[in-house]
């Protein structure tokens, strides 16, 4: 074969080369929807910025995560237990008549939610994790809920724990000012970096077991 031909089929080469590489990539950078578990069902619901949890019989699975948009997966097996209602800046999520554990009916209780963002949470008788969010405030009201923060970003964090709700904050977040009110019936254990306050209101710290806070940035309210 002569250089000439060798030269223009090297170049045909390269070019389709080229071309299947560009669209290799954009296939991999596409956006796609949030990642639809099988066995859930979508929704979407009107903007919110604070969500509050009414749960008959625990526990309630709850994810939370961020999103572009404002949407709600319900496992296929708990939805005609649960309805929910946005009012205002609120979305209320109701479950009701809920099998019980001894029950023949299988449930799966687990709700994700996908909203852009988020400043109040509200929920009994849940594990709640909160994952992957960028806030200027938050406020979480757990009332007999265990709750899991991991991989935030959060300039004001107040954490508010009613009956038996544990707390546990992974060394992945960043918090600039941290108030969590305890009562004696809750664990609370925190490896978060906590970069200016950190203020803990309980009537001991037998339960309390944190890092990451500079001693003189750390105030113990006796209540």
């Amino acid at each position: 074969m002569k250089p000439k031909y060798r030269y223009q089929i090297l170049l045909i080469f390269c070019s389709l080369s080229l071309s299947c590489s560009t669209d290799s990539k954009k296939a991999k950078t596409k956006i796609a929807e949030p990642i639809l578990l099988r066995g859930y069902n979508t929704f979407e619901t009107e903007p919110y910025k604070a969500v509050v949890i009414k749960c008959d019989i625990g526990r309630l699975k709850l994810n939370v995560m961020p999103y572009a948009s404002h949407k709600l997966e319900i496992h296929k097996s708990y939805q005609k237990y649960v309805h929910f209602d946005p009012r205002g800046d609120t979305l209320f999520i109701y479950t009701q008549n809920t099998p019980k554990k001894d029950s023949e009916i299988k449930v799966n209780k687990t709700i994700n939610i996908y909203c852009p963002s988020l400043n109040y949470l509200e929920s009994n008788s849940s594990k709640v994790l909160i994952k992957n969010f960028s806030e200027s405030q938050l406020k979480v009201v757990n009332k007999g809920s265990s709750l899991r923060l991991t991989n935030s970003a959060i300039k004001d964090l107040e954490i508010v724990n009613k009956g038996l709700s544990n707390v546990y904050l992974s060394i992945d977040n960043v918090i600039e000012s941290l108030h969590v009110k305890l009562n004696s019936k809750s664990q609370y254990h925190s490896r978060a970096i906590v970069t200016k306050t950190f203020s803990l209101e309980a009537k001991s710290l037998d339960n309390a077991n944190f890092l990451n806070t500079r001693n003189n940035d750390f105030n113990w309210i006796r209540d």
